[in-house]
């Protein structure tokens, strides 16, 4: 085995990096790279950091978090890989909320961040994504729109979304949506874009950061605060 592929070998099997970094490398040394490759692999990246956020969702107090800092630790662990460069703010007829390019293909993804407040809120923010920050070229057919919310039931909530963003079908014209076969909670829209009047590919996916247990420690816990919090309460 030559060198060059021992190293192929090593990078293979040393991290599920290294597994995605090889895939990258084989498929341009074979002249298979497309876009479609270039989406599957932030696909799993992204997914990747929604499961390292939720895992830490106890620490997550609404009231201490902004999108832009729970998009920020998504940009910071895609750049960790060294798959991709992924920016905060970059100009794109506005500021993308996240940019994830491939340099030497120039292919694009960009994704608008809301926190779930409202439906209407989150159309506008569907809105940012399709109509400003793409032109929906060759080089930038999908997008994605993060949701962080704290709400229980995100089934539920992305069942309802997906009810709201069917009613814009007049606006988006031939609006459809499909299930997510990586993961059920998430779900794709696509419409003809009104720049290039390409399909645009939209992959929604929700960041669950509800966190309420119920056993025994939490209601110990609670009772502590609230007894702290009485202690704290000036009387009259």
């Amino acid at each position: 085995m030559s060198p060059e592929h021992e190293a192929l070998a090593y990078l293979k099997n040393s991290s599920p990096n290294g597994a995605r970094l090889h895939r990258k490398a084989m498929s341009i040394v074979k002249e298979t790279y497309d876009y479609n490759l270039f989406i599957d692999l932030i696909f799993e990246l992204v997914d990747d950091c929604i499961q390292s956020i939720q895992q830490d969702r106890s620490l997550r107090q609404k009231e201490d978090q902004s999108e832009d800092l729970i998009t920020a630790e998504i940009k910071n662990m895609i750049n960790k890989t060294g798959l991709f460069s992924a920016r905060l703010g970059e100009q794109r007829s506005g500021a993308s909320d996240l940019l994830i390019t491939c340099t030497a293909k120039n292919f694009e993804w960009s994704a608008e961040a809301k926190i779930h407040s409202r439906y209407d809120y989150l159309a506008d923010g569907f809105r940012q994504i399709t109509t400003r920050y793409s032109d929906c070229d060759f080089n930038n057919t999908s997008g994605g729109f993060l949701i962080y919310t704290w709400n229980r039931d995100v089934y539920d909530l992305m069942e309802n979304w997906k009810r709201h963003l069917s009613t814009l079908n007049i606006e988006f014209k031939n609006l459809n949506l499909n299930n997510c076969k990586l993961r059920e909670l998430s779900f794709y829209s696509q419409h003809k874009h009104d720049v290039s009047g390409l399909v645009y590919k939209v992959r929604h996916m929700p960041i669950c950061l509800n966190h309420n247990p119920r056993d025994k420690a939490a209601r110990d816990k609670a009772a502590r605060q609230n007894s702290t919090n009485a202690l704290k309460t000036p009387t009259n």
